[in-house]
């Protein structure tokens, strides 16, 4: 099927700078541990760097959340998989250490959850999903793309610091699931569907058993309410709640972007391959990059005429390093910074290409326009419900980095290098109070990028858009509803544009390996 499979995916880093009128730097290193991703030291976020020019954009509504007078209304959180085995299908990267044994049962007891499609379908299937579990990669019983011990680890950590923070500390969720408060949709693939139920699981951990009474004060026979009560202590918890998790097919996913069912994004997308080849190629370590390749690998010239080659190297090399594995002689650092680097360009060029010009920007609303306009909609919802009608409070995504970049990208970073395992993406939205000088009563949305606050365009370090603001100026020109997104996708390209016209269907190259 003719979709940017969630397959391309990768693990590192992420130095990022804005775009519009404001800057941001963002540096992370990479996520080989099981929580490294949430650490004070593995994410470093800056509101200036060298390069950056002076924001100049007004700083009119815009405003500093104060957590203790504020009122949190709604949380969303997109998240990446965790930690996972390569995608490629080069088994010859890793002849030398050819076990993978990494996969199976979590670690903890996971909380059940309950499946089910956007149609009603009972654990759909994913052709995508199947074709990956039937490769086994060399020996051992890991198959491609499978969620390892590490990343269910990852999940559950993040779902533990989920719950420190919005059950714990804000006072904002219960500390047990309710269906009418908290919403989750994951893409059906394995990964992202064990990496969601490990994350429920840190975030509502399985009740524990009740604990014994304490022996009666007096050796008496108690009356009927007390023996009811020690009855009750004594009896073990119920089944676990299990939780509903909704899936989709390709043509209703909104985490990912859908060429088949869209023809005109695929020809936008094809353009912007087009261009990574190029940019890639300018790259002044490329000529050593892959001549270095070619030596510790054994590749030939061939291979770097395939689509995405510099991803495919990453994808193995990254994943092998982060589970332990030792890599090819020769691989060395500076090699593999210059990969991740060049195979960041390969695909983000892709999937997340720069909004600053009109390819970027039709990429962006085409692909992610739905999952936006949901995100902006979801809030609207929670700000119109009346109080006590119970209604959602967090809404839970689990996706993929074809994911997150585009979703960064939307948001004004400059992607660099590629968001690691476990990347989460969390929009809250919060109330400000009614004495609040000049703002009282303003909704305001504020953006953790890894747990950290993100500056987002058009705002001064440490101040967040008002909803109106984030809604108009920041994902406005994206935004697409579901009931508009098929119109838009037979949308006309003039002969007068900047744009060339897009090829037929049958023209675009099913591009499924």
């Amino acid at each position: 099927h003719k979709h940017i499979k969630p397959g391309n995916e990768r693990v590192n880093c992420v130095i990022t700078s804005g775009m519009f009128r404001s800057r941001l730097c963002v540096a992370a290193a990479l996520a080989t541990g099981y929580g490294a991703f949430q650490t004070q030291s593995s994410f470093t976020i800056g509101h200036s760097c060298a390069e950056s020019a002076p924001s100049t954009a007004p700083a009119t509504n815009t405003y500093k959340v104060d957590e203790s007078s504020a009122k949190l209304k709604l949380v969303q959180v997109v998240f990446r998989h965790g930690a996972r085995t390569p995608l490629s299908a080069r088994k010859d990267f890793w002849a030398h250490d050819p076990v993978w044994d990494m996969c199976g049962d979590p670690p903890y007891q996971p909380v059940p959850i309950r499946v089910t499609s956007t149609t009603g379908e009972l654990n759909p299937e994913c052709p995508g999903n199947l074709k990956q579990r039937r490769k086994v990669l060399g020996e051992g019983q890991c198959f491609q793309g499978q969620l390892t011990f590490l990343g269910q680890q990852q999940a559950h950590e993040f779902g533990v610091w989920l719950r420190k923070r919005y059950v714990e500390r804000l006072k904002f969720l219960p500390p047990t699931f309710h269906a009418d408060r908290v919403r989750a949709r994951t893409t059906n693939y394995d990964r992202t569907i064990q990496t969601l139920q490990g994350v429920l699981t840190g975030l509502f951990p399985p009740q524990q058993a009740a604990p014994a009474p304490a022996p009666p004060a007096q050796k008496q026979k108690p009356g009927p309410r007390a023996a009811a009560s020690q009855q009750q202590q004594q009896q073990p918890p119920g089944p676990p709640t299990v939780i509903p998790v909704t899936t989709s097919s390709d043509l209703d996913e909104i985490l990912y972007a859908d060429t088949k069912s869209c023809p005109h994004l695929g020809t936008f997308m094809k353009m912007g391959e087009a261009l990574s080849r190029e940019s890639v190629r300018r790259d002044p370590d490329y000529g050593w990059a892959r001549g270095e390749l070619q030596r510790v690998l054994g590749l030939d010239d061939a291979f770097f005429l395939r689509q995405w080659p510099m991803t495919d190297v990453y994808d193995a090399m990254v994943s092998m390093k982060a589970h332990g594995k030792a890599l090819p002689s020769g691989m060395s650092e500076r090699l593999l910074l210059a990969v991740d680097r060049m195979a960041t360009r390969e695909f983000a060029s892709v999937v997340a290409p720069s909004v600053r010009d009109e390819l970027g920007q039709n990429v962006m609303r085409l692909s992610m326009g739905v999952l936006l306009h949901t995100i902006i909609s979801n809030m609207e919802s929670a700000l119109s419900a009346p109080a006590a009608s119970g209604g959602p409070t967090m809404m839970l995504y689990s996706g993929h980095d074809s994911t997150i970049m585009p979703l960064l990208a939307a948001l004004g970073v400059d992607i660099a290098y590629w968001p690691p395992y476990l990347s989460n993406i969390i929009f809250e939205l919060w109330e400000l109070p009614p004495g609040a000088a000049g703002s009282g009563g303003q909704h305001v949305v504020r953006v953790l990028y890894n747990t950290h606050e993100l500056q987002v365009p058009h705002c001064p370090p440490g101040s967040s858009p008002s909803m109106s603001m984030f809604r108009e100026e920041v994902l406005g020109p994206f935004l697409l509803s579901h009931s508009d997104w098929g119109a838009a996708c037979q949308v006309a390209v003039t002969h007068s544009g900047s744009l060339p016209q897009p090829k037929s269907v049958s023209s675009v190259v099913d591009e499924d390996e």
